[in-house]
Formats: structure tokens, sequence, C-alpha cells
């Protein structure tokens, strides 16, 4: 369950920490997050303050265009965080693949 609004969303914190005991349970782990901004790709403050993980070296992707048209990295942001809680950015060709 969430909330949402044209400018962003709220995931329920009821489901979370749901979420959260089935991976621990089922030995799982989150690696990276990926969503989308509706015109260029960006690390928002709310991102850059809000990752699903706050570990080093977790992974964020953020995708164009609300994800519509040609299928490419090349206008993706992608990230890793960094141990002092910042951003540090990544070429696409760095970190992924498209098959």
């Amino acid at each position: 369950m969430h909330l949402r609004s044209p400018f962003g969303y709220q995931v329920d914190e009821k489901w979370l920490t749901k979420f959260w005991t089935r991976l621990a349970e089922e030995k799982r782990s989150i690696k990276a997050q990926i969503h989308t901004h509706p015109s260029i790709a960006f690390h928002s403050s709310t991102d850059d303050q809000w990752p699903i993980v706050s570990q080093p070296g977790f992974l964020s992707i953020v995708i164009p265009d609300f994800g519509m048209g040609e299928t490419s990295f090349d206008r993706t942001w992608i990230g890793y965080l960094q141990p002092d809680g910042g951003w540090k950015h990544a070429r696409s060709s760095e970190v992924l693949k498209l098959v």
C-alpha cells in the first residue's frame, strides 16, 4: 500500500516493516533501487536523504521521462552511496549492461 501524487509517493510503514521482516526471514536483501522522474533523470534531495537502504555501495538508478521512449541508459542517472552518506555519480556503461 502507498500514497501517491504527481510529485512523489510514500510507502505505508506497516507494509515496509513486513517487507523487511520477510527479507530477513528469507535471508535476502535489497541491492538497488530504481525509479523514474518526469523529465531528466537526477537524484533529488528526497532521493539523497531517503534511500531504502543506507549502506555504502547501495545502488540508485533514476530513469528519465517516466521510462517512456527508446530503451537506453544514456540519460539514466546512476549512483553509489558513499561511506560519508553522499552519492557518487557513475556512468551507465560502468554499471549496467542492456541485454
